[in-house]
């Protein structure tokens, strides 16, 4: 009897462990999408946890941003039976410059970093979290309206019609599983806005004297 338990734990432990490997090799929310481990019970070094890392630099540019580079990047930390990773990070990012009345300004810059979970705690709630930040300094603003002009008044600066605005974010998503192919979701989003308005420029003088209209 004692040797039939024992076979019997056996198997079960067996039963567990391809279970527990092939849930976490599939969709932590949808089991329709499947690994190619299957129930792959896996051993030794394929068992191990590895990483992965890719950099794909960008370039390019408009007239109206200059010219600029960045990049595309994402750092995993994978493991055979956990699909497609355990967590990973990636971020990208972006950064102009312009030549412009005797000086080198930077028009645009925009990076983010985002960390993805997809089973946390072990469980199947995907989480991601992602902050980031865009900084625009060269946004334009000629009035409102039929009002409107781009013909700065005589002795106007250069840059009289631009404005700047600098605008970090916060993203954080949990989705969880309800039943297969049900699920929950649940997130917050915080933006904080900051602009650069010169006191000579066409926004600060419609914002100090402009119409009731124009100032709402």
């Amino acid at each position: 009897m004692s040797a039939r338990r024992s076979l019997l734990s056996i198997a079960a432990a067996f039963a567990a462990v391809a279970t527990a490997t092939a849930a976490r090799a599939t969709d932590a929310l949808n089991s329709s999408e499947k690994s190619g481990t299957g129930t792959k019970v896996i051993y030794g070094d394929e068992a191990a946890e590895k990483t992965e890392f890719n950099l794909l630099p960008v370039g390019g540019g408009t007239t109206d941003i200059g010219v600029g580079g960045g990049f595309f990047a994402n750092y995993a930390v994978v493991k055979a039976g956990y699909d497609p990773y355990i967590w990973e990070i990636e971020s990208a990012g972006l950064v102009t410059l312009k030549y412009t009345d005797n000086q080198v300004i930077f028009p645009y810059q925009d990076v983010y970093v985002k960390l993805t979970i997809p089973r946390l705690f072990g469980l199947p709630l995907r989480f991601e979290v992602r902050p980031e930040y865009s900084w625009e300094t060269t946004l334009g603003y000629y009035g409102l309206g039929n009002a409107s002009s781009a013909t700065a008044p005589q002795g106007a600066p250069n840059k009289y019609f631009q404005y700047g605005r600098l605008h970090p974010e916060l993203v954080a998503d949990l989705r969880w599983r309800i039943l297969d192919h049900v699920g929950g979701r649940a997130g917050l989003t915080y933006t904080e806005n900051w602009n650069q308005i010169a006191s000579n420029s066409k926004l600060a003088n419609d914002l100090q004297n402009g119409s009731p209209e124009v100032k709402s």
